[in-house]
């Protein structure tokens, strides 16, 4: 009897027992559910800013709904063209490499996904992409990219893209391309077909990261890839973009000529009101340009001269003049140039013109 009560007490404390280890472990989960949705409500409660820009400083002067920058005229005429003087030649149409002489205003034909303004600093206002969403300590954007925009052969651009040019810049560009993102970025992933998101390194500043990211040149990757084009060479192929002017003509190094894309994707934007309103930019490099305004009669010796020449010479397209830019032709460029740019520049005028000795005590 006293074994069997025994028994049903020691039962009992059993029982007790396991109930307390019940509501210890009943208790504990309810404590650690506690503080997973905790941590899940601060998540949520965390600021996400979604914007149509950034500032480096204060508050951005325009707001989301602004019609027009403030310095364009909304309705200024397109069409015509201008013509602007470069100094020296080229020998290359990509502006992103160390290699070659990139041409007078090679980047033009290129866009970002955020652009600035001539009135402000350090803002950057979308272009490529319609709000981009951050938060508050600026640890991490996403870009949300406008469908709508093509790169100049009309072909969609893409997080694909972004992400590619991205890429390319980090093992391919630039040095301070290379010391921004390889330092300061995490990753960059696309997280749909119109979605980028840029992740920072912990402990970094990041007020500029942001801007940063978002001054990226966007590249269409199908085109670089069907071109085998390489942005650590120079190349006389330029890459595609998305911007308003594109390439139109090249001649012999001495003349590129842009014209505007009828079919830019971006003309009506806000950002854009007023701009790009010449049909074509013509960029000549030449002497004769050098030269005119300060000696119009020497300019006129020079347009003979050179009118003298047009019979003998050649159209020269992009596949001639990689033909004939042989390392020998080079070094004759190169030499060339040191003679007359570096060690006497009076020897291209007695040879070619007829000038004779040049007083050193009035030469300017």
């Amino acid at each position: 009897m006293t074994k069997r009560t025994g028994g049903r007490i020691g039962t009992r404390a059993l029982a007790v027992d396991n109930t307390g280890f019940a509501i210890r472990c009943t208790a504990g989960i309810l404590a650690l559910s506690a503080a997973v949705f905790a941590f899940a409500a601060r998540a949520q409660d965390a600021t996400i800013i979604t914007s149509h820009g950034i500032s480096t400083f204060g508050e951005l002067k325009y707001p989301a709904d602004f019609k027009h920058l403030d310095y364009v005229n909304p309705d200024a005429p397109k069409g015509g063209e201008i013509s602007e003087w470069a100094p020296g030649g080229f020998d290359s149409m990509n502006p992103y490499s160390v290699k070659g002489r990139a041409g007078a205003l090679a980047s033009l034909p290129y866009e970002s996904i955020l652009t600035g303004t001539a009135d402000e600093i350090g803002a950057a206002y979308c272009l490529l992409c319609s709000t981009m969403e951050y938060p508050e300590d600026r640890s991490w954007v996403i870009f949300n990219l406008r469908p709508e925009v093509r790169f100049a052969d009309g072909t969609p651009m893409t997080a694909e893209d972004v992400v590619f040019s991205y890429n390319t810049f980090l093992t391919k560009g630039l040095t301070d391309f290379r010391t921004v993102f390889g330092e300061q970025v995490q990753s960059a992933e696309a997280l749909d077909a119109h979605r980028v998101k840029f992740t920072f390194k912990p402990g970094i500043p990041t007020r500029d990261l942001p801007s940063d990211v978002g001054g990226l040149p966007i590249l269409s990757k199908a085109q670089y890839e069907a071109n085998k084009l390489d942005l650590e060479e120079s190349s006389l192929t330029p890459f595609l973009g998305t911007g308003p002017y594109a390439l139109d003509k090249m001649v012999n190094g001495t003349t590129l000529i842009y014209k505007r894309n009828p079919d830019y994707w971006g003309r009506d934007l806000p950002i854009n009101i007023g701009t790009a309103n010449f049909d074509m930019r013509s960029l000549f490099m030449n002497v004769e340009v050098m030269l005119r305004v300060a000696d119009a009669g020497f300019a006129q010796q020079m347009r003979d001269f050179f009118a003298g020449l047009e019979p003998d010479c050649d159209d020269i397209t992009i596949a001639e003049h990689k033909k004939r830019g042989t390392w020998l032709t080079r070094l004759r460029w190169t030499l060339a140039w040191f003679v007359v740019g570096v060690a006497d520049y009076t020897v291209s005028r007695r040879l070619n013109f007829g000038l004779g000795e040049i007083d050193p005590e009035t030469e300017v």
